[in-house]
């Protein structure tokens, strides 16, 4: 800036000193010119020379350096030739004549500065001096002669170098305390405003620690101050708020840094745990709570995930993900519930049951053996029982949430690659796991007393009123299925009770009902029908197989013996046996079907297996 300020003065000076030069010049032209034609009337025009010289000593015009006047064609013409130093000598002079005009050179540099300016006198008649009145051969416009000034300005660059410099060096002081002024103050403000700038910014990554250090005394001030009030206020409230989210789930949700968005996100699963809490209170079953917690797993980006149940007053735990099927394929039976298509629906990624392998021990399972989570990359080994241990890259982490009666595992498959983003989401789950937990242990506890109200307290089995409230729906579940109906009846049962007792009738209905639960299949179901009367539903897919599985059942009870005291019982059984859908597709009639053979069995001879043929009806 001084560089353009010192240019601009020293442009300026040259501009002016040129400009006085050149007014200098015509005011010396016309008093040459008026004292030439005042000798000329005189007539001592011959003495001018001296009155030139005579100019050039005049204080003030000692900077010329050369004074000519330079006699033009017509003034020869008419008074004769000129003397030697009144003929045009240089281009700028005999220019002067041939254009009428002015011609003017500044010869500038590191040495001497002159400034040259050549001035026509033109002809005029009119004015105070009539130059036609003397020269008669001239005409209006003529150039008469000329006068050729050179001024030395060197006085006139140093004085105005001089000048400039103590101008410019004035102008740098007072652009350095200008400076320096605004400096001392703006810095402040200039600070305060970066501060604040970087406070909103901090407060945008949604971090609450930024405060303004830079207090001022005025109304800036007074907005650091609100601002940091604000911040704190900030601050305390979102803390305030996580604070109230951990109190409420009993968890710490991972944080990424920014307070406004976990916040809000932790709200907003706040509010999900909330509905969720409400949706499963609402549930009718508690396999709908594990639906909920399933679909609570998805929504968290859970992939590959199974949930189990672990019952402590059964002492076993099931593989729950295989009961998690739509309502119309749901049974009260729990432990009849078929591998239904149902479950490719719900669950598009299953996972391996790792139940199979903890054989009837729940201790083999190191999450219920120390009632704590396992996570096999903090703990760098897989748990034995994972099928999956031997997957290159797997990780499995199981999470339980234990009641009194009931606990619940939801075990959560991944690669290393993905096992920080699945810890992310293991504090919701656990929330999640946390609400459904109670209702669980209600549903749980529930079921208990429907079981144990559905079960015959003597055998365990099943009893007629559970054949009876799932007969409506049970023909039309397995329509597509062969089911076989087989009605077992102990051969002279009333001759044990009445010779040994009810304890030894008790007895042999004990152990013959554990020897027909051994013999059937996992997913077939044992009702004591009536008495000493047991009805096996047996589910498979080909002709003959009820026939088979008679006969099985048949020769076990032969081969079975019950100690009683000293003495050791021995008992046969009487079976008869339809299959739907051969005879008919009504649930009750394929019973009484089966009840006619069982007729036809023992009044054949009984410890026998007979089918049921139209023609039994007609022996009846």
């Amino acid at each position: 800036m001084f560089i353009l300020v010192f240019s601009a003065f020293m442009l300026s000076f040259r501009h002016l000193t040129l400009n006085a030069a050149k007014a200098n010049a015509y005011s010396i032209a016309e008093t040459i010119r008026d004292g030439i034609t005042s000798l000329m009337v005189l007539g001592v025009i011959s003495q001018r020379d001296i009155f030139l010289q005579g100019l050039t000593d005049v204080e003030g015009l000692t900077s010329i350096k050369k004074l000519k006047i330079i006699r033009g064609q017509v003034v020869i013409n008419q008074f004769g030739p000129p003397r030697a130093n009144e003929v045009a000598e240089t281009e700028m002079e005999r220019q002067v004549f041939v254009t009428g005009e002015t011609q003017e050179h500044l010869t500038e540099g590191f040495g001497t500065p002159i400034y040259e300016l050549v001035i026509p006198y033109k002809a005029s008649a009119k004015g105070r001096i009539r130059c036609l009145d003397c020269h008669t051969q001239a005409k209006e416009g003529d150039v008469l002669g000329a006068i050729s000034i050179s001024f030395d300005l060197s006085e006139q660059r140093s004085s105005g170098l001089l000048t400039v410099s103590l101008i410019s060096l004035l102008t740098l002081f007072g652009i350095i305390f200008i400076f320096f002024m605004i400096y001392r103050f703006f810095t402040p403000y200039s600070a305060f405003f970066k501060e604040l700038q970087m406070g909103f910014q901090s407060l945008e990554r949604g971090h609450m620690d930024a405060r303004i250090e830079n207090l001022l005394d005025d109304e800036a001030g007074d907005v650091a101050g609100s601002f940091n009030r604000t911040m704190d206020k900030l601050q305390k409230t979102f803390s305030g708020i996580c604070n109230n989210v951990y109190s409420l789930v009993g968890y710490e949700f991972e944080k990424s840094g920014n307070v406004i968005t976990d916040t809000v996100y932790n709200v907003d699963q706040l509010l999900k745990i909330y509905n969720f809490k409400k949706n499963v209170e609402r549930e009718e079953s508690k396999y709908d709570v594990y639906l909920r917690i399933q679909e609570a797993a998805k929504k968290l980006g859970a992939v590959r995930f199974g949930i189990y149940e672990v019952d402590f007053r059964k002492r076993e735990m099931k593989f729950i993900l295989d009961h998690c099927v739509e309502p119309e394929f749901q049974t009260a039976n729990l432990d009849h519930y078929e591998n239904h298509g149902a479950l490719e629906a719900l669950n598009e990624f299953p996972i391996n049951d790792c139940t199979c392998d903890l054989g009837h021990d729940l201790e083999n399972c190191p999450v219920i053996r120390f009632r704590a989570p396992f996570d096999s990359m903090t703990t760098e080994r897989f748990c034995k029982h994972f099928p999956e241990k031997d997957v290159e890259g797997a990780v499995h982490k199981c999470i339980p949430r234990f009641g009194t009666d009931i606990a619940t595992i939801v075990q959560l498959v991944c690669s290393r690659e993905e096992s920080e983003k699945v810890d992310q989401s293991l504090p919701f789950l656990r929330s999640y796991l946390d609400q459904a937990n109670s209702v669980l242990e209600i549903k749980q506890a529930m079921e208990f007393i429907r079981e144990q109200s559905l079960k015959d307290e003597l055998t365990q089995l099943y009893n007629r009123r559970y054949l009876e409230e799932v007969s409506g729906e049970f023909i039309e579940k397995y329509k597509d299925r062969r089911i076989g109906f087989l009605m077992i009846d102990i051969d002279y049962f009333k001759k044990v009770n009445d010779e040994l007792g009810h304890d030894a009738g008790d007895l042999v209905l004990r152990g013959i009902s554990s020897v027909i639960k051994k013999s059937v299949g996992p997913k077939d179901l044992v009702i004591r029908y009536g008495g000493e009367e047991i009805l096996v539903l047996s589910f498979h897919t080909r002709s003959g197989e009820t026939k088979k599985l008679a006969e099985k059942i048949r020769s076990r009870i032969e081969e079975a013996s019950f100690p009683y005291g000293k003495d050791v019982l021995k008992k046969t059984a009487s079976i008869g046996f339809t299959e739907y859908p051969d005879q008919t597709a009504n649930f009750w009639f394929c019973i009484k079907y089966a009840d006619t053979a069982l007729y036809a069995a023992k009044t054949g001879g009984r410890n026998k297996v007979v089918r049921y043929v139209p023609e039994l009806d007609h022996k009846e």
